[in-house]
């Protein structure tokens, strides 16, 4: 792989820690080389996103990496309040900004993202952020949040927000075998960017909220479709579909509420 020359990544990223290189540097001569690594690696087969929310922690290079792997119209930068002495959380927000406007067009990007201002700058924790989400970010698709680098709490409260409201999730992971011992850090070129699983569909949990619903309203029919399936079909329901590959234990008792609303559903039950 021309694109991918690891041992050359492996030296130059050495050198990018070792000598104290800039983030312009890393812009200009690591980054591309990295997500070239990633793409002939098939890492980065995504979506195209309309904003892009990026939690900011202390480091810039998978904030980056994620940039320019989902080339995003605009950008919301969530930041705390302070990173450090002298560090509040707007000038180093201006920093990420700059750094993101400096990106390579359209070699990495097919237009400038729009950073979007003023920053938002919360207290980090998960209420906060939540709340802070929940004014920012616009009611329609084509929204992505990274969770990458922020603070546990700040990604507590993001994720609860995108499981309420339906959004995707981006993490930048990297292979366990690619983590410098010696700097505590991974190497960049052994990245992979991709979605977090929503709970609520992996669970299926809104499908179980409406599942009382309808049993509230004695739509038993509808109920009983929803849990187990169709049974013209012969397929599973969302719920038992859910339930069999993530709490296969609890089948039993998913069939057997679906019995009792089969009862329901027919006016009568045999047995006990």
């Amino acid at each position: 792989m021309a694109d991918c020359d690891k041992a050359d990544l492996e030296k130059l990223t050495r050198k990018y820690w070792s000598d104290d290189k800039g983030a312009d540097w890393y812009v200009v001569h690591l980054l591309p080389k990295e997500m070239a690594c990633a793409a002939s690696e098939t890492r980065l087969s995504l979506d195209q996103y309309d904003m892009l929310v990026l939690l900011v922690g202390h480091s810039v290079e998978p904030l980056l990496q994620s940039v320019w792997a989902y080339k995003p119209k605009q950008v919301l930068l969530v930041l705390n309040e302070w990173y450090g002495p002298g560090q509040s959380g707007n000038a180093w927000g201006q920093e990420i900004k700059r750094l993101i406007e400096s990106l390579p067009v359209p070699h990495a990007l097919p237009s400038k993202p729009k950073v979007i201002e003023p920053f938002e700058v919360v207290k980090a924790g998960s209420t906060e952020v939540f709340q802070a989400l929940l004014r920012r970010v616009p009611d329609r698709g084509g929204v992505l949040i990274d969770v990458t680098g922020a603070k546990k709490n700040m990604v507590v409260g993001a994720y609860l927000f995108a499981a309420f409201a339906n959004v995707s999730v981006s993490y930048v992971d990297f292979d366990d075998d690619k983590y410098d011992k010696k700097y505590n850090r991974p190497y960049g070129y052994a990245c992979q960017i991709g979605l977090l699983k929503n709970p609520y569909e992996t669970f299926a949990l809104r499908d179980w909220e409406r599942v009382r619903e309808l049993y509230g309203r004695y739509h038993f029919r509808e109920a009983l479709e929803l849990l187990v399936g169709p049974s013209v079909q012969g397929e599973a329901g969302t719920i038992l579909h859910a339930v069999k590959e993530y709490m296969p234990e609890a089948v039993g008792a998913v069939e057997k509420m679906g019995a009792v609303l089969a009862c329901y559903m027919l006016d009568f039950c045999s047995g006990p």
